[in-house]
């Protein structure tokens, strides 16, 4: 059982990003424990895992085992109910991984399937299910994106020399997970100070994708930046995708329309733009639902401080900067070691001559 499951996981995590506003599903059809179909929802507005694996069972699917990463569906959006295909293609049983969060679902997928006599089994690998849709199953509890922190930084914390080079410190290899994490991640979001030193495209290379992540520009002022974004690599590359620029509502009445560009105003204080007010506008205006950070410091600093960080993925280079080097975050103090809060559930990757530190923020900041 636990086999089938794994092959479900395994087709989801092939189309992880490309399926957003909708979580990434996988199902599997089994019968006399041999696989009749399986595959993975591609994209929203296209069939759902469940329905498009029934579709390729056929007949067979009658009195078979249905594998299915996250719970079916029992309402109508932009598709009919997996749950009404379920019933109607005579599925014996369902294996459930989780789970869905969306308050439109939440069990009442089980609960139809249940009172059709199909008996509902929950749980099969259920932690692995959960790490797939993290970013979904936050949005859908929070309400709010779930935010990854990405940086490349030397043995001694810095992530650009001191005139602001930082091409490259990750190594090939490095650079190419990342483009797998931009993939992955519905929006990319850096600040002013980044965009004018970079001038970086912030889009996805290296590996295919369906579609390209949005991105998110911290710039308090626009109308003075408005030419160099319009000439910019960020604007050049948009395709199917936006930029939204997030900046002090003061200057809402001066600023024109743009074509792919959505303008966020929030509140100014202290020195800074609104954060949380940027992520929950954000969020209302579109279907972003995950970010990545790129940097830079100021950004850093900012959302740690605001407790708006979920995800670390630390790209460790094997060489030192130097003290007049940039570093990881600007202004954090801390007078003792055990107020630092720490990070849980870490991992380390060895990526060639890189190390990955990756973990997860939990508590205040």
């Amino acid at each position: 059982m636990e086999k089938f499951m794994q092959i479900a996981l395994q087709l989801a995590a092939k189309y992880k990003g490309q399926t957003s506003p909708n979580p990434a599903v996988g199902a599997v059809v089994v019968k006399n424990n041999q696989i009749v179909a399986q595959t993975a929802h591609q994209k929203a507005g296209e069939m759902h895992a469940e329905a498009l694996a029934l579709q390729k069972a056929g007949e067979k699917a009658a009195g078979a085992d249905l594998y299915v990463t996250l719970e079916p569906c029992c309402h109508y959006g932009k598709t009919p109910p997996c749950t009404k295909a379920i019933i109607a293609a005579g599925i014996k049983r369902v294996f459930v991984a989780m789970p869905d969060p969306n308050p439109l679902v939440n069990g009442k997928g089980i609960a139809e399937l249940r009172q059709h006599n199909i008996e509902v089994k929950v749980g099969l690998a259920k932690a692995a299910a959960e790490k797939l849709n993290e970013d979904f199953c936050f949005f859908q509890i929070q309400k709010r994106p779930f935010v990854t922190m990405k940086a490349a930084i030397s043995l001694d914390g810095k992530i650009a020399t001191f005139t602001h080079d930082s091409k490259w410190i990750s190594n090939q290899q490095s650079r190419e997970y990342v483009h797998q994490l931009r993939k992955q991640n519905d929006a990319i979001l850096l600040g002013k100070n980044t965009f004018l030193q970079d001038n970086p495209r912030l889009n996805v290379r290296y590996v295919p994708t369906r579609k390209q992540p949005h991105k998110i520009l911290l710039c308090p002022n626009p109308q003075k930046y408005i030419p160099k974004i319009l000439v910019s690599n960020l604007y050049s590359t948009l395709q199917n995708n936006k930029i939204f620029i997030v900046h002090d509502k003061k200057h809402s009445s001066k600023l024109s329309k743009y074509d792919k560009i959505e303008f966020v105003p929030v509140s100014y204080q202290n020195g800074r733009l609104n954060l949380p007010e940027a992520l929950q506008k954000i969020s209302h205006i579109s279907s972003i639902q995950s970010i990545l950070l790129e940097g830079g410091s100021q950004v850093y600093t900012s959302f740690y401080q605001a407790g708006l960080i979920e995800k670390l993925q630390l790209f460790i280079a094997p060489f030192f900067i130097g003290n007049r080097g940039v570093p990881l975050f600007t202004d954090l103090t801390y007078p003792s070691i055990s107020q630092i809060p720490k990070l849980i559930d870490t991992q380390i990757t060895k990526i060639d001559s890189d190390v990955l530190f990756s973990g997860y923020f939990k508590g205040g900041r």
